[in-house]
């Protein structure tokens, strides 16, 4: 290649990227501008939601650097730094793997990288910086927070501050290399949808066993002299963390001590892995993409066992209400957005039961007391749980017709029949799984079969109706274009949602905890029959009742809001195109 060419090549290739960072500009504001016109009280909630997280990183870090220099074990500070390198990295990795497999193989403006005369470098630069857009910013701004919050505890100072900062953004480019590697080694085997699903499905089980691990770590030891010193013992017996070569490892030393030559060592290991990603791509592009295209057996199959399974548990519903039913269902099954979240957040109901021995011994010391709280606790966290996964899955449920709400605007069905339908296809998630929870955690718990029974029914009465009330609420006021489920289940409304529903299961929990009161003072003998059926009646149908009340005036202004919307027409927004401005 001459050098004119080459220069030519160059310039092309340069030209190319800037158009693409120009488009990713404008979108972004407007898509910020549309927020904005919407209502500065969404904007409001997202702010105030981040800083309360961050915050709560922070604290967590600078304290837990506090304490271990308090308690003489300074060299923790370099291991607590390391794992929190390590621990930013890890968790994007599977991450970046399912955005980059977006990205790379199944993205809409994919032709216009491969019919520009740019070359493989200017498609992988361009195609890494979408994926860590869409995989980096929330968790690497925690991370910062908390690798910033270690040194600043432990007394660091300003510069190490300073260098922690600079310590993560050299550390991101990993998780995005090793999404590349591993979409592309995954790409050449499974098509892009598979592989996204198979990500999803292994970075939940790979949550779940974070939990646990972290679980019989058994942390509450701190509490006491004795377990904190026991604790700090194990923590030195690991101060080496990794090998010495890996850059989380050699970017710590270069937060905590200031060593420039570690901070070049580290800057070499993840050139490394940005090099191997760029000579993976180069070398199996071409074969996942061509895979990507193959989409067909990923939803659930024509006579499969799963679909006779879902047609036999859909043949009880009303014949009019089972297409959207089905619909609903196979759509979930589908999109890795919205079932992949179940599984992380399945992660959540196997943490609470992994801890429910601890609380249950801790709580059975108190005697009766102990017992009557440990039932009504049972049941607010649980109902909390129910509440949450109905704002993140109920919430959004009409929103998720999208652009083709039309089609269902011009169906014969009565705006009733179609929040019913709604309803019930926002049950699985939202209802189903807090009542299996429940079972299993009043069994490990062993609140006995009386308790496990009437608890059990409670609370899956409960999260019937709370899914009820987030497909009402949401249903009010829909967002037709939004980019993903995590936007729908984002803003006032939905946060509305949530603590309304934390202010009901606040009320079950004191309903149980009364209801639990009458049953001991019935086998103790202190109150009659009458009184302890009689009150435990009450004391749970009140609030069950309320709900019930709450959740049809929900659906009532949602019906007014779809008939509204079906007489004088909604268009939703319009962005421009995904794709690049022109390299003229």
């Amino acid at each position: 290649m001459t050098s004119s060419s080459f220069g030519s090549s160059f310039t092309t290739t340069r030209r190319a990227l800037i158009a693409g960072q120009r488009v990713r500009l404008t979108l972004l504001r407007r898509r910020l501008r549309a927020e904005a016109e919407r209502g500065r009280a969404r904007i409001y909630g997202f702010m105030a939601v981040g800083v309360g997280v961050g915050a709560l990183v922070f604290v967590i870090a600078a304290g837990g650097a506090w304490f271990v220099v308090r308690a003489k074990a300074p060299e923790l500070i370099v291991t607590g730094t390391v794992a929190a390198l390590s621990a930013v990295a890890l968790a994007l990795v599977f991450s970046s793997l399912g955005h980059a497999a977006q990205a790379f193989f199944s993205a809409k403006d994919l032709w216009l990288w491969e019919a520009a005369p740019t070359g493989p470098v200017a498609r992988f630069i361009d195609r890494c910086t979408e994926t860590a857009m869409a995989a980096l910013p929330p968790t690497l701004a925690l991370g910062t927070l908390g690798v910033v919050g270690l040194q600043l505890g432990g007394g660091g100072g300003l510069w190490a501050a300073l260098r922690a900062v600079l310590a993560v953004f050299v550390v991101a480019p990993i998780p995005v290399a090793l999404g590349v590697i591993l979409a592309h080694l995954g790409g050449a085997f499974l098509p892009a949808g598979r592989l996204r699903r198979l990500s999803m499905v292994i970075l939940g089980v790979a949550l779940t066993v974070v939990l646990v691990w972290f679980r019989r770590l058994r942390v509450e030891r701190l509490l006491t002299e004795e377990g904190a010193a026991q604790l700090l013992g194990d923590a030195r017996g690991i101060s080496t963390m990794g090998p010495w070569f890996l850059p989380p490892r050699q970017l710590a030393t270069f937060v905590v001590e200031g060593d420039v030559a570690a901070l070049g060592v580290g800057v070499a290991g993840v050139a490394v892995a940005v090099v191997v990603a760029f000579v993976v791509h180069v070398g199996l592009y071409r074969r996942a993409r061509k895979l990507a295209v193959d989409e067909s057996p990923t939803g659930v199959l024509q006579g499969s066992l799963m679909a006779r399974t879902m047609r036999l548990l859909t043949s009880v519903i009303s014949p009019d209400l089972r297409p959207m039913v089905e619909k609903d269902l196979l759509a979930f099954m589908r999109d890795p957005g919205q079932w992949g979240q179940v599984i992380l957040l399945a992660g959540v109901g196997v943490l609470y039961v992994v801890n429910a021995a601890a609380l249950g011994d801790g709580l059975r010391q108190l005697g009766p007391v102990g017992r009557v709280l440990l039932t009504s606790m049972h049941a607010g966290i649980v109902t909390f749980i129910a509440g949450g996964l109905s704002a993140r899955f109920a919430f959004p449920q009409m929103g998720l017709e999208g652009p083709a709400v039309w089609i269902v605007d011009g169906a014969p069905m009565s705006p009733r029949r179609l929040l019913r339908a709604k309803w019930i296809s926002a049950l699985p998630v939202a209802a189903i799984f807090p009542g299996a929870l429940a079972v299993a955690g009043a069994v490990v718990l062993d609140l006995g079969v009386v308790r496990v029974v009437w608890t059990s029914a409670s609370i899956m009465a409960f999260a019937v109706l709370l899914a009820g009330l987030g497909v009402a609420r949401g249903a009010v006021s829909p967002l037709f274009d939004a980019a993903s489920l995590s936007e729908l289940a984002m803003g006032p409304g939905a946060m509305a949602t949530v603590i309304q529903s934390t202010v009901f299961s606040g009320a079950l929990a004191v309903a149980v905890a009364v209801a639990d009161g009458l049953v001991f003072g019935l086998n103790s003998g202190r109150v009659d029959v009458v009184t302890a059926v009689g009150g435990t009646f009450v004391a749970i149908a009140a609030p069950t009742m309320v709900l019930w009340i709450t959740v049809r005036r929900a659906f009532a202004a949602a019906e007014d809001g779809f008939m509204h919307r079906r007489l004088l027409g909604e268009a939703p927004r319009q962005e421009a195109p995904r794709s690049l401005e022109s390299l003229d």
